[in-house]
């Protein structure tokens, strides 16, 4: 008999610590989504983003690259090139969380705004080493038809003054990378 009036006296008890146990339990159990903010990267493009050519291009390169690291990408189609235009839809951007906007033909507008191109006089010579190493450097981008890497490397080439018969060979390896003819840069880049 004692056994049943202890339990029937520390059964409310007992009760309650369980519901409390159940509820910690039940609590620990859940987990509120963290809220790291999402990276958000704008683009302004001065026609529509699928017009089949260099806004579609950037459009879905950008997009591409958004997807692929969890950024958000905000959109402005239509922008016109002058300044109060490019203004507004750069602050509406910065308004939606940019943290980075990336501009499409915008470069005549812009252009005050980049330092002014040296004269090839002005410019360094280049050493034969670090010219080989730019050339074999580019037959790795041109064999692979890596457009963007190969331009980055004869754009790095502009700030060096080329001897003459260097110069010719690297405004043809130029116009052929820009021409996207793989096989002419090739051939000529096999000759350097």
């Amino acid at each position: 008999m004692k056994s049943k009036e202890w339990l029937r006296r520390k059964l409310p008890l007992l009760l309650v610590l369980f519901c409390i146990f159940a509820i910690v339990v039940v609590i620990r159990s859940f987990k509120l989504p963290e809220t790291e903010k999402q990276p958000v990267a704008g683009l302004i493009l001065i026609g529509e983003r699928a017009d089949r050519g260099w806004n579609e291009s950037h459009y879905d390169g950008l997009s591409s690259a958004c997807k692929a690291y969890g950024c958000a990408l905000r959109v402005r189609e239509h922008v016109p090139e002058d300044e109060e235009s490019l203004n507004h839809a750069v602050e509406e951007l910065i308004d939606e969380g940019a943290s980075a906007i990336y501009l499409t033909s915008f470069a005549e507008k812009l252009a005050p705004l980049c330092p002014p191109k040296q004269r090839a006089e002005e410019k360094a010579p280049i050493d034969e080493e670090m010219l080989r190493e730019a050339y074999d450097t580019l037959k790795e981008f041109v064999a692979s038809f890596d457009y963007d890497n190969a331009m980055f490397v004869l754009e790095s080439l502009e700030d060096y003054r080329l001897p003459e018969d260097e110069e010719k060979r690297y405004q043809s390896i130029r116009s052929a990378i820009e021409k996207l003819d793989w096989e002419k840069a090739r051939q000529i880049l096999a000759d350097a």
